[in-house]
């Protein structure tokens, strides 16, 4: 499989681009918001979760070196996913109630729905692109 740094970019800014494209329509629809505001929501769901990303693994991965953790057995990466989602929850609840007008505990909710699209999304994105691109 083909695995350079263009291609990584072009991995990563295609999931979130369609993540967007997305996300906008389906805030719009169930918010009934203006596809302006869903955007800029879209985007910054998009932005927060990139630097998360970057934050977190940044931060799991010192912690693996300083216990000692060598392999990334089954039950580390649950831990590291359930850990990654916990902290998106607390940058994305108060940016969602805001943004959509909405109640907390409805963010709460709206972040657990958007959670388990972005799971089948990211597989069904992921086992696509790999299709792909070993096409190429």
């Amino acid at each position: 499989m083909v695995n350079t740094i263009k291609i990584k970019i072009f991995h990563a800014l295609l999931y979130e681009i369609i993540a967007v494209c997305i996300l906008t329509p389906a805030f719009s629809l169930f918010f009934s918001k203006a596809h302006t505001t869903t955007f800029w929501l879209s985007v910054s769901i998009s932005v927060i979760a990139v630097l998360w990303n970057i934050s977190f693994n940044y931060l799991f991965e010192y912690f693996e070196k300083k216990v000692k953790i060598i392999e990334r057995t089954v039950i580390v990466r649950i831990i590291h996913a359930f850990l990654f989602e916990v902290g998106l929850i607390f940058f994305l609840v108060p940016l969602l109630a805001f943004s959509l007008d909405i109640t907390l505990i409805q963010a709460f909710m709206t972040d657990i729905v958007v959670l388990v699209m972005f799971f089948f999304y990211t597989y069904l994105y992921n086992w696509l692109f790999d299709k792909i691109v070993i096409l190429m």
